[in-house]
């Protein structure tokens, strides 16, 4: 049985390691960029624990302005 507690990757990221590693495999399958994922993940967290009542637009933009990293 996996430990269900809190672990240090969900305190900086919001999601714990074991899903954390899903995705890193997801992101490996479809040639993802998974320290990209890990950085909007990152980003997207530290904004939610600010204001738990982040806009759409806010996220949309959150996710564009790491969309613009991938394509440079």
């Amino acid at each position: 049985m996996n430990n269900k507690g809190i672990d240090v990757t969900f305190v900086h990221q919001g999601i714990r390691q074991d899903d954390l590693a899903i995705l890193e495999i997801i992101a490996k399958e479809q040639g993802i960029d998974f320290d990209w994922v890990q950085s909007l993940l990152k980003n997207f967290h530290e904004k939610k624990v600010k204001n738990p009542e982040i806009e759409e637009k806010e996220i949309a933009k959150l996710i564009e302005e790491h969309l613009q990293k991938i394509n440079r």
